[in-house]
C-alpha cells in the first residue's frame, strides 16, 4: 500500500484516543495536505459549496457578514474553500496545534484555537457564537464520536446552521444515524436535510448533514 494512503488509514485506527491522535497529527501535519491530495480529497470543496447554499437559503445575510466556524479545521483546507466563496469572518479550531499552525499560514482565518477535544465537554476557547459551521473529516472512524454533535451545537447562535460530513465507512461503523435522529426527536437539533453519497475522497463518498440549532423555549 502507498505510504500516503497508509497514513490516512492508520489515522482511522486510533479509537478516539486523544493523546494518540494529538501525537499522530503532530507528526503528520506537514505532509497531510500532500497525502490527502493524492486521494483526491474533495470534501472541503463540497462542504464549502453546501455551506454557501445554506447561507443563501437559511441565513439570508451577505456572505461576508456571516460568522463561520470551521470545526476541526486541520490545516485549513475547508477555510481556503470558504474564502474562495466570499466568506470573510471565519474562525477555526482543531485538536492538533501543529495542524492549526499550518491553517494560520493560509490567511483564511481570523482566530484559531488548538487542543480542542470534541469527545469531551469543554469551554468554547474562541469565546464566540457562530451563524454557520462546517465540520469536514472530523466525525471519522478513530476520531470523534457521534455524541459530539451537541458539543458542536454549543458553538452556535440560536438558529445557526451546521454542515457536517460523515464518510460512508463512518456511518457503517458507528451509530451516528441513531444518535442524530435521537437529538432531532428530542428537539436539540433540527434537521434541514442531507446531501447523500457526494464526493469526498477517491476511496469513498460521504454524506453532508445539515442541522439548525433550535431557539430555546
Amino acid at each position: 500500500m502507498d505510504q500516503r494512503v497508509e497514513s490516512i488509514k492508520t489515522s482511522h485506527k486510533l479509537d478516539g484516543d486523544t493523546e494518540a491522535l494529538r501525537e499522530y497529527y503532530a507528526d503528520w501535519a506537514r505532509e497531510y495536505d500532500n497525502d490527502v491530495a493524492t486521494e483526491r480529497y474533495g470534501g472541503p470543496s463540497v462542504i464549502a459549496d453546501v455551506a454557501t447554499a445554506v447561507a443563501r437559503g437559511y441565513i439570508k445575510r451577505p456572505i461576508e457578514e456571516i460568522r463561520v466556524l470551521d470545526a476541526g479545521c486541520g490545516t485549513g483546507l475547508a477555510g481556503i474553500e470558504l474564502k474562495k466563496r466570499g466568506f470573510k469572518d471565519v474562525d477555526g479550531f482543531d485538536l492538533s496545534a501543529e495542524m492549526t499552525e499550518i491553517a494560520a499560514e493560509t490567511g483564511a482565518y481570523d482566530k484559531l484555537a488548538a487542543d480542542v477535544d470534541l469527545n469531551v465537554d469543554h469551554k468554547n476557547p474562541l469565546k464566540t457564537r457562530y451563524d454557520l459551521m462546517v465540520c469536514c473529516g472530523v466525525l471519522t472512524l478513530g476520531h470523534v464520536e457521534p455524541e459530539s454533535l451537541l458539543r458542536l451545537a454549543d458553538y452556535m447562535n440560536e438558529g445557526g446552521v451546521m454542515v457536517i460530513s460523515t464518510r460512508n465507512s463512518y456511518l457503517e461503523g458507528c451509530d451516528y444515524r441513531d444518535v442524530a435522529e435521537r437529538y432531532v426527536k428530542e428537539g436539540k437539533l433540527e434537521s434541514l436535510g442531507c446531501l447523500p453519497n457526494a464526493d469526498y475522497i477517491e476511496e469513498e463518498g460521504a454524506h453532508y448533514w445539515i442541522y439548525r440549532k433550535p431557539a430555546s423555549n
